[in-house]
């Protein structure tokens, strides 16, 4: 049963440390890909396996725009790789 237990403890603590750089690299993929410039970001909560991202982005027309990225799946958190944006008004 120990055994067991250590086990889970290790999955969880091997989870953690690879799901915060994974979620950091879909959304620096994400602004590459539509050809951002983060500006800033700070990571702002996780929810349901989700990494979420509130940032300042570039665009290419030079906007400054703001919002929160949500990087991963709600069923498999980041071992997805999609990022959605819900911008300020």
């Amino acid at each position: 049963m120990v055994e067991a237990l250590d086990m889970v403890v290790l999955l969880v603590f091997l989870s953690t440390k690879w799901h915060h750089p994974r979620a950091r690299r879909i959304l620096e993929h994400w602004a590459q890909s539509n050809g951002y410039v983060i500006l800033s970001s700070k990571h702002w909560e996780v929810i349901t396996g989700q990494e979420v991202y509130s940032v300042t982005i570039r665009t290419s027309e030079g906007e400054i725009r703001r919002g929160r990225v949500r990087c991963g799946s709600w069923i498999l958190g980041t071992f997805l790789d999609t990022a959605k944006v819900r911008w300020e008004e």
